[in-house]
């Protein structure tokens, strides 16, 4: 059963204090197939330099998760469905269906409402 992760769910394990942490950090542990667009591994350097990780441990983080690719086919049917005037989302939802994943791990409440005709969602 593999298992989407949006990119706020692992961004919120990177940074100390964050109040849903060790739910994020206990979730992804426990998850053996997990799923990451290459829109989140962007987003996960970015943050992850500007916060002091080193290169080093940042691609370890990567290596824990399969890497979903952007696609053409994606963008279209992010066109076809954004719902909530946020394409980003669209297109992670459209990445994850594609590659197969059963369930969208989200800490956003309203994106999980838009899309959960279409995957399911686990809001953290």
């Amino acid at each position: 059963m593999s298992v989407f992760f949006d990119a706020n769910v692992v961004l919120e394990t990177m940074i100390p204090g964050r109040l849903k942490r060790e739910k994020a950090l206990n979730y992804i542990v426990d998850c053996s197939e997990s799923r990451l667009s290459a829109l989140s591994v962007h987003l996960l350097f970015h943050f992850g330099l500007k916060l002091g990780y080193s290169m080093d441990n940042l691609c370890s983080m990567t290596r824990l998760h399969k890497i979903i690719d952007l696609t053409g086919a994606d963008i279209d049917w992010a066109m076809k469905h954004c719902s909530n005037r946020d394409f980003e989302d669209a297109l992670q939802v459209s990445m994850a269906r594609r590659a197969g994943c059963v369930t969208f791990v989200t800490l956003d409440k309203r994106l999980a409402r838009a899309y959960e005709n279409y995957i399911s969602m686990v809001i953290l």
